[in-house]
């Protein structure tokens, strides 16, 4: 290994040191179904995080060469619908030509769609490929869609590993792919098409200055917004390290399918010229990997691991204008350097070691130096942007059992999540399959309780025969249960004095922390005390086991008098009872004084033009030559500019003055 990927693998082990503690004892959110498969790509597996099971969605059974069955293998799954009811896969098919009496094969990329069952399926083929032969997964049973969107390569028994690379456009009807995220070789070539299998495919293939000379790696595909351009980010030459180049794809393919022509911008020079804090050698599973954003659908960004803070820091282009310089993502969204959980692990680069051979798990092409060579295809972000899911290896860069899992780091939260490590297996290459929502246990029940705004409703003195304005009174449900308000009604000696006014059909549901408003009115036909009683009853709405009935009760009272009129204001009353309103007119305080000649008990009284009285004073006792006064405050009644009458009722009669509020 040399020294410049010697210092790469130590800065990574500082970049990923932190995040153990991270990765265990937190809430789990709402979150994402990871699709994944095992090293020896016979299956693909899915996991929700949180749950203890693992779902097996697809897996190829049997022995090559029964005649008449496709036998899929290398499976791979590239991207999920957002419902994650269809998945859009890599595999090769091999199956018995009996027109050659020969084993055949043929790679594809396909549709599968649910339900995940473990069942046999058909294949319905676009390519020219032979139809309806059953491919086994699971048993015979046709319960599959297996669509093939495109074939790859055929007539060939030992290609080279696949390692595909796939995305579908938000809306989930195109696809695009690629087979190899990295060869030793120049050819870059990428593959478009309708995901109902529609239409013809488009290919587009790097040409000309355009197409690396020696070798290339990709981490992952990325669409638009409205997934008509394809991105791609490639360093390409990576067998000549002073010769790498940094290049991002960008790809529209055309309606009438075939050859497309790309567009690249090499941004070579803007990356190199971040300083030596932007660590930009693509080993690193952060580095060079693009970002989509929903929110800003004309631009996109590609993610640079910072040395000094260990974090991955993201810089916007634009799509479709050439790239003239990267700009740092104006919300500061990064990857931090604590994202990875275990100091012992790396985030795998996707390719570690050299192979054996072309099938073994480590998943590499040959490089002469024997280090790493590769990177991408097990790092993918969730739909909005802000959540990635990856692979761990050992810090030696050494792929075991142990060493293998698969983390989710939630960008919302800054938090860390282990989505699954089978110890007796390596895991490769996790997709999300869309939003699962954790559903939370409900509350537990809460009774409904009612309470009243006030337990007394006094309307004070009303002259008899005259209506007074409403009281109101609010029952209120102080917890978060509903209740059920059956009844209200006025009881006792003196009800018929007083009335429930707009009153609703009952039974009224009150929801958890709701109101119902009553309202009262108060009507006497006799100078008297009167007295009742207002009394609701209600019951918790929790029907499975009821509790008895509930009632709140509000006392009820008022005082009949007689309506001031001539009869009342008798001479000797204002002879033995002198009284004075000073000023009047006044617009907020007015004097109300009272001088008395012979002794008795006063009580003054504000009466409005209906005869409605707004206030009345406690008695007072006065001996004989004594003063007393009182305040006609009309502000602090609320009384509306107009004509009053001020009484004085007196042993000897009422004394009555009309008083005028001004404005």
């Amino acid at each position: 290994m040399n020294r410049h990927h010697l210092r790469h693998v130590a800065m990574l082990v500082l970049f990923l040191s932190a995040m153990h503690s991270l990765a265990t004892a937190q809430t789990i959110p709402d979150t994402a179904r990871i699709a994944y498969e095992h090293a020896d790509r016979t299956a693909i597996y899915a996991k929700k995080l949180g749950s203890s099971s693992v779902d097996t969605l697809i897996r190829t059974v049997g022995t090559v060469g029964v005649n008449g069955y496709f036998h899929p293998s290398h499976i791979a799954a590239l991207a999920s619908s957002a419902d994650g009811k269809s998945l859009l896969i890599a595999c090769r098919l091999t199956f018995y030509n009996a027109q050659f009496s020969a084993m055949d094969s043929f790679e594809c990329f396909a549709r599968l769609d649910s339900p995940y069952s473990l069942k046999g399926c058909y294949i319905t083929a676009t390519d020219g490929t032979t139809a309806n032969r059953p491919i086994r997964f699971g048993t015979k049973d046709n319960n599959h869609i297996f669509n093939v969107l495109r074939v790859y390569y055929s007539n060939t028994l030992t290609p080279q590993k696949p390692l595909p690379l796939g995305v579908l456009s938000p809306d989930g009807k195109e696809w695009y792919g690629t087979w190899r995220r990295t060869s030793v070789g120049d050819s870059v070539q990428f593959f478009h098409g309708n995901f109902d299998g529609s239409g013809i495919t488009d290919t587009a293939t790097l040409r000309g200055s355009d197409a690396p000379i020696a070798g290339f790696k990709m981490t992952n595909l990325i669409t638009n917004a409205s997934g008509k351009t394809m991105l791609a980010a490639l360093s390409e030459n990576v067998q000549q390290t002073d010769a790498i180049r940094m290049v991002i794809v960008r790809w529209t393919p055309g309606a009438s399918g075939g050859n497309v022509t790309m567009q690249t911008s090499n941004i070579t020079n803007l990356v190199t010229g971040f300083s030596s804090d932007v660590y930009w050698n693509i080993d690193s599973i952060f580095g060079f990997t693009l970002r989509s954003l929903p929110e800003t659908p004309d631009k996109a960004e590609l993610g640079l691991f910072a040395r000094k803070t260990r974090n991955m820091n993201f810089f916007q282009f634009p799509i479709s204008n050439g790239i003239t310089q990267l700009i740092p993502d104006p919300n500061s969204f990064s990857i931090p350097g604590s994202a990875v959980p275990d100091k012992n692990l790396l985030i795998l680069s996707g390719f570690t070691r050299n192979s054996v051979d072309i099938e073994d798990s480590n998943e590499t092409i040959s490089s002469s130096s024997g280090g790493p060579y590769g990177s991408g295809g097990d790092i993918m972000f969730s739909p909005t942007g802000d959540s990635v899911v990856f692979i761990t290896c050992a810090s030696d860069q050494s792929v075991t059992p142990a060493a293998s899992a698969i983390y989710l780091y939630d960008g919302t939260s800054n938090k860390s999540y282990l989505v699954v490590n089978n110890t007796n297996e390596i895991e490769r290459q996790p997709i999300f399959m869309g939003h699962v929502p954790v559903a939370a246990p409900p509350p537990p029940y809460v009774r409904g309780v009612g309470s009243l705004s006030s337990s007394t409703l006094d309307f004070g003195n009303v002259y008899s025969d005259s209506t007074t304005a409403q009281k109101g009174v609010t029952v209120t449900d102080i917890k978060s249960g509903k209740i059920i308000v059956h009844s209200a009604t006025i009881g006792g000696a003196d009800a018929s004095a007083f009335s429930l006014v707009g009153a609703p059909s009952f039974p009224v549901t009150v929801n958890g922390l709701g109101t119902l408003n009553l309202n009262v009115s108060f009507k006497p036909t006799a100078e008297k005390n009167y007295n009742a009683t207002l009394t609701i009853v209600y019951r918790d709405s929790l029907t499975e086991t009821p509790g008895p009935d509930s009632i709140l009760t509000a006392t009820l009272s008022g005082v009949g008098t007689k309506r001031p009129d001539n009869g009342s204001v008798r001479p000797e009353a204002e002879h033995n009872f002198q009284m004075t309103l000073v000023p009047n007119p006044f617009k907020t305080t007015a004097l109300v004084s009272v001088t008395a000649r012979i002794a008795g008990v006063v009580r003054m009284e504000i009466v409005d033009l209906q005869g409605h009285s707004r206030y009345s004073s406690e008695p007072r006792s006065l001996g004989e030559g004594e003063q007393t006064s009182f305040s006609f405050d009309a502000k602090a009644l609320e009384l509306p500019s107009g004509s009053y009458f001020v009484v004085l009722h007196t042993p000897s009669g009422d004394v009555m003055h009309k008083a005028i509020v001004t404005e």
